[in-house]
């Protein structure tokens, strides 16, 4: 029995260990802005930044003259080898399915450069993994895997290595999609997610530690639709017993007739947990991967520009330095509609559209009813002022 509050989890990248929680409403640690200069610990940020990371970096490379249908369907070649369209025959096997998958499973190194004022810069490395979705080296992977980095190199199970382009990426469901220059690629077909039980096989993929690639583990689903908040964005996920560890993030997760059926995301990280993954759903990979490769980002997605963070306990509080519990902004973007209303980090957020807010996902509901260009009024106490602001809702991608 745990003897802390909360169960933790964690994204399962090289570059950088972060938690996340089994509820939307109890979030974990992480660095707040300088505004809280009393701060000591950390806790979970959440991002209505839907933008992500310094403009997408290479998001908007020319696109393919090939089009990512929501359901991979135009990369269905019929006349494709076994190996391509990984099809499982009545003589096939477990172990035969799992070697021809395997070849759709790629490693991902990628580097990042970290600026020090006064000291020149450093080079940031990490690992993930990532899938071949098509035959003319598409892949996907998760965001965070790539997040700012300057360059992103995959390994094939051949052996062969590619540096690949970024076309697009989508923080808030936590895919990125990937293009490498090759042909005639063994790719994986989709699954669908809505479609599985609990007790259903699934088995990993991936490149775990970063330095084992092709590295098989099995398991089955353990639960569905499970509401895990990661990095402040609340996620229905999918999860499973395989084992799983840190260099998996972006790998596959098939079911027993080699199907892809998730995109590994996050493993367990509390303290005598073992045996609790997580994956995203391929049926919320599907409904992205359009938008990444037209425009770089989810197209028609409304967002203020705010990260927040929520405060629910008297410790985190007092670290924190506020007297009352509920959300505050922690950082507002420049340029976006916060920012052009006056909105602050560590302003409290009262209410937004009249409503109530309490957590991250409230917010999130809000917005989902919203459209790009309409304003909302947002209710705020600042230094013990109440006041109402309005912000003009701006696209994804843009700010």
């Amino acid at each position: 029995m745990h003897d802390s509050k909360y169960e933790e989890y964690e994204i399962i990248d090289e570059t950088e260990e972060k938690m996340v929680e089994l509820t939307a409403s109890k979030q974990k640690k992480q660095k707040m802005p300088s505004y809280f200069k009393k701060v000591v610990a950390v806790t979970l940020v959440s991002s209505l930044l839907l933008g992500g990371f310094g403009g997408y970096i290479g998001s908007y490379f020319s696109n393919s003259k090939t089009s990512l249908s929501s359901d991979f369907a135009s990369y269905a070649d019929n006349t494709a080898s076994e190996i391509q369209t990984m099809q499982v025959t009545e003589k096939g096997s477990i172990a035969s399915m799992v070697a021809k998958a395997k070849q759709a499973v790629v490693a991902i190194d990628v580097e990042a450069s970290n600026i020090n004022k006064g000291f020149g810069s450093d080079v940031l490395k990490g690992s993930g993994s990532g899938v071949i979705i098509s035959n003319d080296g598409y892949i996907i992977t998760n965001n965070h895997v790539i997040e700012d980095a300057n360059s992103i190199k995959v390994y094939l199970a051949n052996g062969k290595d590619y540096l690949a382009k970024l076309i697009g990426t989508d923080p808030k469901t936590d895919v990125a999609l990937l293009k490498i220059e090759a042909t005639n690629l063994a790719f994986l077909p989709q699954g669908d997610s809505s479609m599985l039980h609990e007790g259903d096989v699934a088995i990993a993929i991936g490149n775990p530690l970063g330095m084992l690639s092709g590295t098989v583990t099995s398991g089955i689903i353990s639960g569905q639709d499970r509401a895990i908040t990661i990095d402040g964005k609340s996620m229905n996920l999918l999860q499973t017993d395989a084992a799983i560890n840190p260099g998996n993030s972006g790998g596959a997760l098939i079911d027993a007739s080699g199907k892809l059926i998730g995109l590994v995301v996050a493993k367990s990280g509390g303290i005598n947990v073992e045996g609790i993954g997580f994956a995203i759903p391929v049926n919320d990979v599907k409904l992205v991967l359009s938008d990444l490769q037209k425009y770089g980002y989810v197209k028609g997605r409304p967002v203020m520009g705010i990260s927040i963070a929520e405060i629910n306990d008297s410790f985190t509080a007092q670290q924190y330095g506020v007297k009352k519990f509920g959300v505050y902004i922690a950082d507002v973007a420049v340029g976006s509609g916060a920012d052009q209303a006056g909105l602050k980090a560590g302003d409290y957020l009262a209410n937004i559209a009249g409503k109530v807010i309490n957590s991250y996902a409230d917010i999130e509901t809000i917005l989902k009813s919203k459209k790009v260009g309409e304003k909302i009024t947002v209710g705020i106490e600042r230094d013990g002022i109440t006041k109402n602001v309005t912000v003009t809702l701006q696209e994804q991608g843009k700010i």
